[in-house]
């Protein structure tokens, strides 16, 4: 039976809030809201406005109580302080919690979070993006309800794929940050040019807030 799938995370709405976490969890909630000819209604919450407005605390409880499966995109303080309320509450009412992970930071931070691990390993399921962060929860936790999902960027534009042979280019989408791998690019492109000296000259784009 259909019923509505609800999106809980930091839209960032408010503020207009533009990085990595935002945009994922407004990524996955339009995805979802394009199949809902199959899928069922979908609806929203943005955490973000529980900064502006305590009150919308009970707006997230019903729309979480009222919904069939919850789609769940936190960030590092939603996980700690919310996720235990909201697990018990699913678990009341039965509803499925779908965990998105966003970034590689979940196995590093479940370390001294044994309460946590415990929620997490009952849930429906968990969605890191990479394998390796996969192997990493399913080694030193014990998980077996994960499945990898891979980052992906919902756009409008049309990418042109002319090339020229006498440029290979590299493109870096993220935040500009060494935490993001920034460094990594750059020693990609002085490993190729050490490698292939006649190589064509290497041209990196990089598109994303600095910092």
């Amino acid at each position: 039976m259909k019923g509505t799938i609800l999106v809980l995370g930091y839209f960032g709405y408010i503020t207009n809030q533009i990085d990595g976490q935002t945009i994922k969890t407004r990524n996955m909630y339009e995805l979802l809201k394009d199949k809902n000819e199959v899928l069922g209604p979908v609806a929203y919450f943005d955490t973000q406005q529980l900064q502006f407005n305590r009150l919308s605390l009970f707006k997230m409880v019903w729309q979480i109580i009222t919904c069939k499966k919850l789609v769940y995109l936190p960030a590092h303080n939603n996980l700690k302080y919310i996720f235990p309320f909201i697990y018990f509450l699913c678990k009341l009412r039965g509803i499925e919690i779908l965990y998105i992970v966003v970034g590689g930071w979940l196995a590093e931070y479940l370390k001294t979070k044994k309460i946590h691990v415990a929620l997490l390993s009952n849930i429906r399921g968990i969605f890191p993006e990479t394998e390796k962060l996969k192997h990493k929860l399913v080694q030193q936790y014990g998980f077996n309800n994960i499945t990898v999902l891979p980052n992906f960027r919902i756009h409008s534009f049309t990418p042109s794929f002319k090339q020229d042979p006498n440029i290979f280019k590299i493109v870096f989408m993220a935040r500009i940050t060494r935490m993001k791998g920034i460094d990594v690019v750059f020693k990609l492109a002085e490993r190729v040019e050490r490698q292939k000296p006649l190589s064509p000259p290497i041209i990196i784009d990089f598109y994303g807030p600095v910092g």
